[in-house]
């Protein structure tokens, strides 16, 4: 939450994802000051947006929720004012007014730049009566695939070995 304490010449800022408290120091004389109606006006192009404050221990609290939760981000980027409305029945002052700063939130836009269709392989290794066959199968469909070691083998064709003790000892 973001605490802004206000005073002479501030420049109000806005990050539109976070809720944001703004507290007011204020002095009232010759009125009661629980008789007075407290409101913070965001002002966009003619359209005022209305936030009331409480007082609590001689301030004026208001709660403004996250902007983009309230408004568009056309109308937000047009927010220019904002100013504190004091009023009763019979009274009406605004002691409060100030321009408005839009903190921009960093932004991420990823696009795919390239997509391929790689075909992933895995190979199958298969032991039987002593003898050590080995086949590439496309993950795809399952069927066999070149293996790429150039050896002839081709599409769903197999690799033998002669033994066990062979692969041991790293013949290929």
């Amino acid at each position: 939450m973001d605490y802004g304490f206000i005073g002479e010449n501030s420049l109000i800022k806005f990050n539109t994802n976070k809720e944001k408290t703004l507290k007011f120091d204020i002095t009232v004389e010759g009125i009661n000051p629980a008789q007075l109606i407290y409101t913070l006006r965001l002002t966009e192009n003619g359209i005022d947006y209305g936030f009331p404050g409480k007082i609590k221990n001689g301030e004026v609290v208001v709660t403004i929720p996250p902007l983009n939760s309230i408004m568009n981000q056309e109308r937000i980027s047009e927010l220019k004012k904002v100013k504190l409305e004091v009023h009763s029945e019979n009274f009406y002052m605004q002691p409060f007014e100030d321009s408005v700063l839009i903190e921009k939130e960093p932004t991420l836009d990823i696009q795919i730049k390239e997509e391929s269709n790689t075909i992933q392989e895995s190979l199958i290794v298969t032991v039987k009566d002593g003898i050590v066959e080995k086949r590439v199968c496309d993950k795809k469909d399952g069927t066999g695939d070149e293996d790429g070691d150039n050896d002839g083998t081709g599409p769903g064709k197999k690799k033998k070995k002669k033994s066990k003790f062979g692969l041991f000892l790293g013949d290929k």
